[in-house]
């Protein structure tokens, strides 16, 4: 039987169920996972330290750059928080902070050591890929921060995902940062899965997607809605507080058909109960 684990909140129970039970009728070989990054599936090794790839950045630059960056970042978040970040600013606030970034040519080995003295997978993340291996389930992560951090976070803790997809910094002959590749560039509004040909060919072949991401935006990530279940990670950002219930109603309005605290646990559960429930015949489903 498909339940909803309580820690999930939900706006209507039935719609949920009806979703996840048609994703276990199709089985696991109609299924892959897109999921975003920063903050969905990374967190701060501290409480209340929620951080992602741009903090750690950070660390490895001088005062003024610190300055530089913070200036652009507030230059947008709040239009985001609003819901209000048109895509043209998106990618030029992004293209700012990636040739500021570059331009201090940080070692890959300094990023890669602060990167993990800072942060950590976020509860539960490592038990969902699991999961998904186990049962050939493809996994995708589509993030807007820097694919090169990515892939030390998924080497450091034996994730395989089978496509990153985020932006790419350029690494010279001596290990450092030296540019980055501006065909490579993500940000929360550009994306969109059916934009890029290596994932057009997946979801053909596997047209359910259990979609995760941390900001209203990322409901956009995968088009549709019967074939989409879509589920919030909500927790704070450093130095950021939130009112919950309106995070959570926002969440709905935004798209999405579930929200989780904090942990990933409740979303790898889900995963077990879609494969285990392939084996049962529909009318052992809950309706």
């Amino acid at each position: 039987m498909i339940t909803i684990p309580e820690t999930l909140h939900y706006k209507e129970h039935k719609p949920v169920i009806q979703k996840l039970s048609a994703f276990a009728d199709a089985g696991p070989k109609n299924l892959h996972i897109v999921a975003d990054f920063d903050l969905t599936l990374t967190a701060g090794k501290n409480h209340g330290d929620n951080l992602g790839t741009w903090d750690v950045m950070d660390a490895l630059m001088p005062p003024e750059g610190v300055q530089a960056h913070n200036a652009i970042y507030q230059s947008f978040r709040p239009t985001e928080r609003a819901g209000k970040l048109t895509e043209a600013v998106a990618k030029e606030k992004w293209s700012e902070t990636l040739d500021l970034i570059t331009s201090y040519h940080m070692r890959i080995d300094d990023i890669e050591e602060a990167f993990l003295s800072v942060a950590a997978l976020r509860t539960g993340a490592k038990e969902l890929f699991d999961a998904c291996a186990s049962n050939d389930i493809p996994t995708v992560i589509l993030s807007s921060g820097i694919r090169n951090v990515i892939e030390i976070m998924a080497n450091h803790y034996s994730l395989r995902p089978n496509f990153i997809l985020s932006n790419d910094l350029i690494v010279d002959d001596s290990g450092r940062v030296c540019d980055w590749d501006r065909e490579t560039l993500i940000h929360v509004l550009n994306k969109h899965e059916m934009g890029h040909k290596e994932l057009s060919s997946l979801r053909t072949m596997r047209p359910h997607v259990l979609l995760l991401g941390d900001v209203p935006a990322d409901t956009m990530m995968v088009p549709g809605d019967d074939n989409v279940i879509r589920i919030r990670v909500l927790d704070p950002r450093k130095g950021e507080t939130h009112n919950l219930r309106k995070e959570i109603e926002e969440s709905f309005t935004a798209g999405y058909d579930l929200v989780t605290e904090h942990s990933l646990e409740p979303v790898a559960e889900i995963v077990l109960q879609l494969t285990e429930a392939y084996s049962l015949t529909p009318a052992t489903l809950s309706e």
